[in-house]
């Protein structure tokens, strides 16, 4: 499926204003000592099917992962596949989330 135009001008701005705000927001009111700095730079992209959801490359226990940057989530989440696939084990599948619909999984 062909990107409409603009979309990765969209998504660039998109990025960049995320940044700006969370760097805004992180310099409230500190004390003078307190200092931001750059710990690591994370290169984000995005994939065509998931438009609005900003990934970086990670690594579990030193394999390579696509990872999704969601500031909203309160934990990080991976499909039973997910974590098989890189040799987790799986200990608790009981605990609900819920998203930002509304809905349960």
């Amino acid at each position: 499926m062909p990107t409409p135009p603009g979309t990765d001008a969209r998504r660039r701005a998109f990025a960049l204003g995320t940044a700006a705000l969370a760097l805004l927001l992180s310099c409230g009111h500190a004390d003078a000592e307190c200092v931001s700095i750059n710990v690591h730079t994370l290169q984000l992209r995005f994939d065509p099917a998931l438009p609005t959801l900003p990934l970086f490359d990670g690594r579990f226990n030193g394999r390579p992962a696509v990872l999704a940057l969601d500031t909203g989530a309160f934990a990080t989440t991976l499909t039973a596949e997910g974590a098989a696939r890189l040799g987790l084990r799986v200990s608790d599948t009981a605990t609900p989330a819920s998203g930002a619909s509304g809905g349960t999984v």
